[in-house]
């Protein structure tokens, strides 16, 4: 989504304050930035769970979704697509 969003999004992303140092959403919580480039006006951010060391990974994953779902609805957004979440980098 970066590369397809332009270098505007990872900006933004930087722009998001940090809750404690390097980390500016953590796991089960959700962002929302412009969607710059992109077809969609917004995109929301969330952060899954690491399944080798999250305490709890099966709430984390709920939380990523559900708080994607909050952040939407308190942005007025009626459409919403998912992508696979947690289901990547650390396989």
């Amino acid at each position: 989504k970066h590369r397809a969003a332009g270098p505007e999004l990872r900006a933004a992303c930087y722009q998001v304050l940090e809750v404690r140092p390097g980390v500016r959403c953590p796991a089960g919580e959700a962002r929302i930035t412009p969607g710059f480039n992109l077809p969609a006006s917004r995109v929301i951010h969330t952060v899954g769970p690491i399944y080798d060391s999250d305490i709890n990974p099966k709430e984390s994953l709920a939380n990523s979704y559900k708080n994607s779902l909050r952040v939407a609805k308190a942005n007025n957004i009626k459409y919403i697509a998912f992508a696979a979440i947690s289901c990547g980098s650390y396989g």
